[in-house]
């Protein structure tokens, strides 16, 4: 019976938790020298920049 919960464990682990890992990259300042780890952490700083932008909605509605 473990052997059956081994699979979706497995699954789950390497679908849903392995790429929250790249998420960090969007509240990072990166730089590929020091990787996500050595980058400096702004938060919300570039979501900020983005939606404060004048061009902001017009780059929304022609990407959707």
């Amino acid at each position: 019976m473990y052997a059956l919960l081994l699979i979706p464990v497995v699954l789950t682990i390497v679908y849903k938790y392995i790429p929250m890992h790249g998420i960090q990259i969007a509240f990072r300042d990166f730089d590929p020298n020091k990787g996500f780890l050595g980058s400096d952490w702004v938060g919300l700083k570039w979501f900020e920049r983005f939606f404060s932008a004048p061009t902001c909605f017009r780059m929304i509605k022609t990407r959707c």
